[in-house]
């Protein structure tokens, strides 16, 4: 077990480490454009800082994550609306998608509430984007992001033994890339 945590460990460095360059590579040079455009040219400027904000946001959520898998302690779960939750980390990945992937969110208004850790679910939608824009392989199209509720009836409840009777809230990332191919699959 220890042996596979290190391993897990130094994956993650890896993967942290990278993406925080590329944050930090963000912030750097558009606060570099900033700073020579100065206020001669207003909309460059809001630019550049908006491409500040989105990568220093990116990189604090790095942080985050780390934080949240450092831990040694069970991860504290609390009442959430994932709605909220699910349209930051869009917004957070949104920027470092390919320019033509499009991504739609659809948020269910009757979505109940949840137990959860806002940073687990953010790492989580991270991760099903991400990988959705993988899948589609440069190609242009959209990735679509819904949240609704599901209420788990008897009948399928006893499909799902670890499930009980009552509403849930669904998460589902769905994009228009080929698919596997038989080898990968």
């Amino acid at each position: 077990v220890h042996a596979h945590r290190m391993e897990a460990i130094g994956t993650l460095a890896a993967g942290v480490a990278h993406n925080f360059n590329n944050a930090l590579a963000i912030i750097i040079g558009n606060a570099e454009l900033a700073r020579v455009t100065g206020a001669d040219d207003r909309k460059a400027l809001d630019e550049c800082l908006g491409m500040v904000m989105g990568a220093s946001a990116r990189a604090q959520t790095l942080v985050q994550q780390l934080l949240t898998f450092a831990r040694q302690s069970a991860t504290e779960l609390r009442p959430e609306n994932l709605g909220p939750v699910v349209e930051r980390a869009v917004d957070v990945i949104r920027p470092t998608l390919p320019p033509l992937v499009q991504v739609a969110v659809r948020v269910d208004p009757d979505v109940p509430s949840v137990l959860a850790d806002v940073t687990q679910i953010q790492q989580v939608v991270t991760n099903l984007v991400t990988n959705a824009a993988h899948a589609m392989q440069r190609h242009a199209g959209t990735i679509a992001v819904a949240l609704e509720r599901f209420d788990a009836t008897p009948e399928f409840v006893q499909t799902e033994p670890d499930l009980r009777v009552g509403p849930y809230a669904r998460l589902t990332v769905s994009d228009g890339g080929p698919g596997m191919d038989d080898t990968t699959r």
